[in-house]
């Protein structure tokens, strides 16, 4: 889904909080300079995908969600250099890299939507997925690809 514009009616804060509730994909897909409110939920979205020239402007809008995604001292570093930022600075990028293994992101992607049984359940839903990430032939491609020291051959 492309996200365009904020839904008529809502505040920014309510804004804000049903996107950290919502459990799929925010924001896929921008150009151009993405704007408050909307560089707000690209940082609390999983991943984007932009092309080159791509900003995000963060004049007018809340430090929070970009602290809640890089840290307080990487944020701070970030905007010293300006209010408009690279998104691959901030931003994740799944499954647009063909240099990692597909079956990889989506699982990284199935891991950072929230769910329930707090700590303890995401530690055990992590501890699934490495043994599973294990066995993946993608695994073997890529120690492959490091040790004779070329680009992996994912099949995407």
């Amino acid at each position: 889904m492309q996200l365009v514009a904020a839904p008529l009616g809502l505040t920014r804060l309510d804004l804000l909080l049903a996107a950290n509730r919502f459990d799929g994909a925010l924001l896929t897909s921008f150009s151009g300079a993405l704007a408050t409110p909307l560089v707000e939920l690209a940082c609390l979205g999983l991943g984007a995908t932009w092309p080159d020239g791509a900003r995000l402007d963060f004049r007018r809008a809340l430090l929070s969600p970009l602290v809640a995604r890089v840290g307080r001292g990487r944020a701070t570093g970030l905007l010293a250099s300006g209010a408009l930022l690279e998104p691959g600075d901030v931003l994740l990028r799944l499954g647009a890299d063909p240099a990692r293994s597909p079956r990889a992101l989506a699982l990284v992607r199935s891991l950072l939507i929230p769910s329930g049984g707090g700590a303890r359940g995401a530690l055990a839903k992590e501890r699934v997925a490495f043994a599973h990430v294990m066995a993946l032939p993608d695994r073997l491609e890529g120690v492959a690809a490091f040790r004779e020291r070329r680009p992996p051959r994912f099949d995407w």
